[in-house]
């Protein structure tokens, strides 16, 4: 679809948006219906007061009703699917969460998108919203590194975590990490598990897997993304790779 332009359809409590809009920012907002932001190209970032993520092909990001938010895109490349939905048969989350994309969600935007007077649109509508509630409920408990990383309150946790963030691929040491906090190696590890309920380690390993995740849904090879995110050994990336999605990373960028 050429820059610029949105393509739009609109049924009863369902409206969908193909836009491609590189560098689209929105001020503070909020709407009464479910919002689901899915990237095609570049990255999304979505703003909420104790909630901030971005998300990239590969991955939903979902916004309760009437909840005030904030929207950019990258400048590059921009195309996204946007959805908003009133449901009152299914049960959804209230808070904003990072999703894994699923196909079947993908291809019913697609036809409604390119068939808005199919018989079958109500069926189809019924479909997509029972499998994102599937897909919440199999989600719920699973929080994304930046999720996490967002409802951190101390100031001197925030700064840590901007080295988490930028070196996580290489073998930090908790010093490395306590030093740009101003807290000894032990006070870091105390107080980042108060506040997020991991260690260090953890916190390492849950940016490499989503990370690697990102590079395989992207057509990066298992290696690759094992090598990407700092693991020199392949049998120990897939094992936290296993351990932290419930599947293995092949069969992962096999389903998406």
């Amino acid at each position: 679809m050429r820059k610029g332009k949105d393509v739009a359809v609109k049924f009863l409590d369902f409206y969908i948006v193909h836009q491609n809009l590189p560098d689209k920012r929105t001020k503070s907002h909020f709407f009464p219906e479910h919002i689901l932001f899915i990237p095609l190209s570049g990255e999304v970032r979505l703003g909420m007061d104790e909630y901030s993520f971005s998300i990239g092909p590969g991955f939903m990001g979902y916004v309760p009703p009437n909840r005030v938010h904030e929207f950019s895109s990258s400048d590059q490349a921009g195309e996204r699917i946007i959805v908003m939905f009133k449901t009152s048969k299914h049960a959804l989350q209230s808070e904003p969460k990072k999703l894994p994309l699923s196909q079947l969600l993908k291809e019913i935007i697609f036809y409604l998108l390119t068939h808005p007077k199919a018989k079958s649109e109500s069926i189809l509508r019924d479909v997509f919203i029972q499998t994102l509630s599937e897909i919440m409920e199999a989600n719920k408990n699973i929080e994304t590194p930046e999720h996490i990383i967002g409802k951190i309150k101390d100031l001197r946790l925030k700064k840590a975590m901007a080295v988490f963030e930028e070196r996580f691929a290489e073998n930090l040491k908790v010093g490395d990490i306590a030093k740009a906090s101003g807290l000894s190696a032990r006070n870091f590890t105390r107080l980042l598990g108060q506040e997020t309920g991991l260690s260090p380690k953890q916190l390492i390993v849950s940016l490499r897997i989503e990370e690697a995740k990102r590079l395989l849904l992207e057509g990066a090879t298992v290696l690759e993304a094992s090598q990407s995110v700092g693991y020199d050994s392949l049998s120990q990336f897939i094992a936290a790779f296993r351990s932290r999605t419930g599947q293995l990373p092949s069969k992962f960028a096999q389903n998406g």
